[in-house]
């Protein structure tokens, strides 16, 4: 946008009514139908009501975004809890970061599919990679063990909205090996607010391969989708989950950045953030 063009809008939005040319106040209208019947008309002087053009020229360019240079997209992929620079301006600009993520639980009245795969030869996590629940009040897990050796159990565990820590909610899975090959957990009764991990324990040493599925039911409405799906961004690589600035799956914001000016971004999951440049 440039100096001149952010001059002439100061200008134009700094006039009285009707604005000025030359130094002389005008009165430039455009003119609305008179509210009296055809018949009364013919017997009056018409009145218009008038819409002053300053009013109109604010309005009509507000809505419109001047390009001086062909704009630019681009993606850029964020790992998990890694912050990366999403802008790095040579030049002042318009820029808009659009958050395109979205996340199983999607806004259907029911959804279905994989969650994730995950080969172990130890206790862990898939807190990396959590599944948000907040839209759905009734959740079911599907397990499908490729290989396994030894004896693992597996607990499901719940995302604090506030704090972001994870506190076990209770045991899914107890005592499998190698006689299991699928399992299933209905999870309506065991509380599920917002996003939800998978945590193991290696009971007997071995290995164990495996996928996860989900099917999601009673959607509530609204458009959230877990904390883990927000993408948060900062001036410095030092964003975090907490200092960060929140946008949320589906939006965008969109900043003037002078020359020099850094925009970073981090977010709890694997995300491509979307970022244009005009």
């Amino acid at each position: 946008m440039s100096p001149k063009f952010l001059d002439f809008m100061k200008f134009v939005s700094s006039q009285p009514l009707g604005g000025f040319q030359g130094g002389q106040q005008l009165r430039s209208t455009v003119k609305r139908p008179s509210s009296l019947s055809p018949g009364l008309q013919t017997k009056r002087t018409r009145r218009s009501k008038e819409v002053p053009q300053t009013d109109i020229l604010s309005s009509f360019a507000k809505n419109i975004l001047f390009l001086r240079r062909g704009f630019q997209s681009r993606s850029v992929n964020l790992a998990a809890n890694v912050s990366s620079l999403l802008i790095d301006s040579v030049y002042v600009a318009v820029c808009m970061i659009l958050n395109p993520s979205s996340s199983p639980s999607g806004l259907q009245p029911s959804e279905q599919g994989n969650w994730d795969m995950i080969a172990a030869v130890g206790a862990g996590n898939n807190q990396v990679n959590p599944l948000g629940v907040a839209n759905y009040l009734d959740y079911h897990l599907f397990m499908n063990i490729i290989s396994i050796t030894g004896r693992w159990s597996f607990f499901l565990q719940t995302q604090d909205p506030v704090t972001l820590a994870w506190t076990d909610v209770g045991l899914l899975w107890d005592a499998v090996d190698n006689t299991d090959t699928d399992l299933y957990a209905p999870l309506l009764q065991l509380g599920t607010p917002l996003n939800i991990a998978l945590r193991w324990n290696m009971d007997v040493a071995g290995a164990i391969s495996f996928s996860l599925g989900y099917a999601a039911k009673e959607f509530l409405g609204g458009s959230s989708t877990g904390a883990s799906q927000n993408l948060f961004i900062g001036s410095n690589d030092g964003v975090s989950l907490v200092s960060g600035y929140p946008i949320q799956p589906g939006e965008s914001i969109t900043l003037i950045t002078d020359e020099g000016v850094k925009v970073w971004g981090i977010s709890q999951s694997v995300m491509a953030v979307k970022v244009f440049e005009f």
